[in-house]
């Protein structure tokens, strides 16, 4: 991985240059923070007042400026000189109104911080907007010229109001940099046609939100590749956008995506995603109770950091880094107490000093990745277009398949969090993959489950469904992510159809749901072999238990004799038996009208397919990336069974397992029962009172044989190739099957 920038990389400015330059202005508000009684049984409540939108966003870019490294350029922040606080009933000006509450400063009771309380918003109340023709007076204008202006345009009016815009940008010639952070709509407004002539210096930023309540599709919570490239494509449709120097859009604390379409270095189009490889948008902050106000506040003066640091080539990424590592703090540590706007003390404040820290951070915790793309010209500038000719993932763009072998040794001997530590991943309870397709198909399981226990009173199931080779891991891995969403002691009851004789046993198990149910919890219920033959008097029925299915996933409710009984709330987890692929499914339901097939495939709400430990096609050149799900596999297997083989060195625990050992788990054809077979072969290894795993543990020929082809196992360990033709070894007699 490329080593990240440092400040010691800038070239110093001397003292004898000009001063840099800086105005900001926008929509100003005053944010009201009104706190309930926190000793049980008082009536007392508090309110106090702070600047917001630009005058929130003044202070920190001045707070910032005054942490710039010695000997870079001195800065000058002109802060135009604002009215006195207000009170809500002042039509002037835009009043802002939120409750906040104290939260634990985590979820994870594990943590050591997990008792301290820290303050968040628990509920937005709205904002009280100035009356139309009185507005906000006019501020100072500021300065006729400025190396930067940075404008909070938050749609209360400024952006169609000239006589609120700054000297810079209304009547002297244009600064040298714009920085505009925006809200929907992005391109409108007199503001965005006053910019227009000069777009190759401006630097926007707006949050993804605004952009899809503006219209854009972006995909939300499936994998950072799928969003990235459909922001991409959404993105190179504005022409206005893509003629900016730079577009910041803000994922919050997970992430963001700059495009540079004329603002890249040497003038090149490029688009970098700066993310967090272990959450999508919105996880990192599942972990926070409540929400909080200023978060892009903080990423745009990371970004107008940047700017004075460096005016000639700011590092706009570095920038959003900062930025992200701020927005983070805020969320961990919320506001803090102090002195209100109004001068009253003790009041809820946003922490300026704590932030502008962090803002200079030497090493904001973030990875960075290019988009695969294609100049294309556009006005008399290239743009960057998104590539479609393949399936992009950063894991193959950042570790080509040569070099995969190599890869896979680290992550089982030193850990996925070493080996991958830039690449995207899912985690979901003890499930980890780096396969993109199954994140994809993990997460959507997983927002379909998230939005189903938020509603209060559903009227019916959630049904979902899981398909993969058998032995692939389909039931354990939806649990894990409904454990993750739900609570580690969701309740999960397994009901296998190829058990039952008659529909009475369906009946008798949606009786044991509707209890469940009635009782407050929210059930996971897993219908194994759900797409298998019915065994009746007149013979094999073909899909014969899905037309059971159809009223209680439609209506909620099952029929017992002349009653209907609703179900309640349930997660039906739907798992395949016969298909290894929904696809597969979906056709030979198509075929079996007569069974209701094609109706119950309508009332599935998602589905997962899930990959397991072999190549996805029996050519494992078609899928050579099994080898690093392999990997992961047996990291996590190893650690289960044989402890004793990791040691801890410089902050890594590392696996000491032969070679040879190593190279025949990941390389075997194929694993005859899937995960279940190589969970097998580790656990009936002999590593117990050793601290190596070496050839003479592995289980004898006979017993591989149960989970693997052991001659080509075999042939792998003793330095072959899989699937090569060859003598095999000779097979032990039957006496020797065992362990050891």
């Amino acid at each position: 991985m490329q080593a990240a920038p440092t400040r010691s990389m800038l070239t110093p400015m001397g003292a004898h240059e000009d001063r840099f330059s800086v105005v900001v202005a926008g929509d100003d508000t005053f944010n009201w923070n009104l706190a309930p009684a926190e000793k049980v049984g008082s009536t007392a409540a508090r309110a106090s007042i702070q600047r917001g939108g630009a005058g929130l966003l003044r202070e920190l870019v001045a707070q910032s400026a005054d942490r710039s490294p010695d000997g870079l350029r001195g800065v000058d922040v002109h802060v135009p000189e604002l009215p006195p606080v207000a009170p809500p009933s002042d039509p002037r000006f835009h009043h802002r109104f939120a409750v906040w509450s104290r939260y634990a400063k985590t979820k994870d009771k594990k943590a050591k911080d997990a008792q301290e309380k820290v303050w968040r918003v628990e509920r937005f109340l709205g904002t009280q907007r100035a009356e139309p023709g009185l507005g906000q007076p006019p501020p100072q204008a500021g300065p006729e010229e400025a190396d930067l202006v940075v404008l909070h345009d938050a749609g209360l009016g400024f952006r169609d109001r000239e006589d609120l815009w700054p000297r810079a940008i209304r009547d002297g010639a244009m600064p040298r940099w714009v920085l505009l952070r925006t809200v929907k709509p992005v391109t409108e407004g007199a503001l965005w046609e006053r910019l227009q002539p000069f777009a190759d210096r401006t630097i926007v930023v707006i949050r993804i939100d605004d952009l899809r309540l503006g219209g854009m599709h972006v995909t939300r919570e499936l994998s950072w590749e799928r969003t990235a490239q459909d922001l991409l494509s959404e993105l190179c449709n504005d022409e206005r956008l893509m003629g900016c120097a730079h577009v910041v859009v803000s994922f919050t604390t997970a992430g963001a995506l700059v495009l540079s379409g004329k603002g890249g270095a040497e003038g090149e189009p490029s688009c970098r995603l700066v993310f967090d490889p272990a959450v999508m948008e919105r996880m990192w902050n599942e972990a926070h109770d409540g929400d909080m106000i200023g978060g892009v506040t903080a990423l745009t003066a990371g970004i107008a950091r940047e700017v004075t640091l460096n005016p000639d080539a700011p590092d706009v990424i570095w920038g959003a880094r900062c930025g992200i590592a701020a927005m983070r703090k805020l969320d961990r540590d919320g506001y803090a107490e102090g002195a209100s706007a109004d001068g009253a003390a003790p009041g809820i404040v946003y922490p300026k000093e704590s932030m502008a820290r962090e803002l200079s951070s030497p090493k904001p915790p973030a990875e960075e990745r290019h988009l695969p793309t294609e100049a294309q010209p556009f006005a008399e500038a290239p743009i960057c277009k998104p590539r479609h000719d393949r399936f992009w993932t950063i894991l193959e763009e950042r570790h080509p398949e040569d070099r995969l072998e190599d890869l896979a040794f680290r992550i089982v001997t030193e850990g996925y969090e070493e080996a991958l530590q830039e690449i995207p991943r899912g985690e979901f309870g003890d499930l980890v993959t780096f396969d993109r397709t199954e994140i994809e198909g993990l997460q959507s399981i997983r927002s379909l489950i998230r939005q189903y226990e938020g509603r209060s009173r559903p009227s019916r199931p959630l049904s979902i469904a899981v398909f993969g080779p058998p032995g692939a891991g389909k039931t354990w891995s939806v649990k894990q992510v409904a454990k993750g969403v739900l609570d580690e002691d969701v309740p999960a009851k397994t009901f296998n159809l190829s058990q039952f004789d008659d529909p009475q046993g369906l009946i008798d198990a949606f009786y044991q749901i509707r209890d469940i149910s009635l009782g407050g919890k929210l059930p996971l219920i897993l219908w194994d072999e759900f797409d298998g033959k019915r065994v009746t008097a007149g013979g094999e029925q073909e899909f014969g238990w899905l037309s059971h299915f159809l009223s209680p996933m439609e209506d909620g409710v099952f029929q017992h004799g002349q009653l209907s009984h609703p179900i309640g709330r349930a997660v039906f987890v739907f798992a395949g038996g016969r298909y290894k692929r929904m696809e597969e499914f979906r056709e030979a339901a198509d075929k079996a009208p007569a069974a209701k097939a094609p109706d119950f495939v309508s009332r599935l709400r998602g589905y997962v397919d899930v990959v397991g430990p072999d190549p996805r096609e029996k050519d494992p050149e078609a899928d050579p990336y099994y080898v690093i799900r392999r990997a992961v596999m047996v990291r996590q297997l190893l650690r289960r069974h044989w402890r004793e083989i990791f040691k801890k060195e410089g902050g890594v625990e590392r696996a000491d397992i032969d070679e040879a050992v190593l190279r025949a788990l990941l390389r075997t054809s194929r694993y005859r029962h899937g995960t279940r077979s190589l969970d097998s072969i580790i656990a009936t290894s002999v590593v117990r009172g050793q601290d190596r795993f070496g050839r003479s543990d592995l289980p004898s020929e006979a017993l591989l044989d149960l989970h693997v082809e052991a001659s080509d196992f075999l042939r792998v360990l003793r330095g072959g190739t899989s699937g090569e033709t060859g003598p095999a070894a000779p097979r032990p007699a039957p006496e020797a099957a065992g362990s050891g």
